[in-house]
């Protein structure tokens, strides 16, 4: 005797408890990069301009594997006039201080990437109208 195959009529699917007509549906549309970047690197990327030594940036241009399912993405892979490429983290700043602030999971993502790459690593925050940087 041969095993019996179940057609998908045997097994209906359950019925969604969601209606499709009142969920969103995609645009299709790309979001630009001004979309993309928060304020900090909204006004980060306008530093960068004005700078005579950077010939060019990227905003997440590159993606760096750390380990297995981990990945450190930069926000900004920077062109230096002297053909030097460094990338650089924009941060905030930390609340009740002159320093950086940062997640312990984003840090450590950081300090291992400096470790590991072949580029500086460049964070930088917000300071008296400009920002302030520390190399790693």
């Amino acid at each position: 005797m041969s095993p019996r195959r179940f057609s998908t009529a045997v097994y209906r699917q359950a019925a969604s408890k969601h209606d499709r007509a009142t969920l969103p549906r995609p645009t299709g549309r790309k979001k630009t990069l001004a979309e993309r970047m928060n304020n900090g690197e909204q006004a980060y990327a306008s530093a960068l301009d004005a700078r005579a030594d950077v010939v060019a940036w990227w905003f997440e241009g590159m993606s760096w594997r750390l380990a297995e399912d981990t990945r450190y993405v930069p926000d900004f892979v920077v062109l230096l006039a002297d053909g030097g490429v460094e990338w650089h983290e924009v941060k905030g700043r930390a609340k009740g201080g002159d320093d950086f602030g940062v997640t312990e999971v984003s840090w450590a993502k950081i300090k291992v990437a400096a470790e590991s790459a072949p580029f500086p690593v460049v964070i930088v925050w917000p300071h008296n109208g400009g920002f302030r940087e520390r190399r790693l």
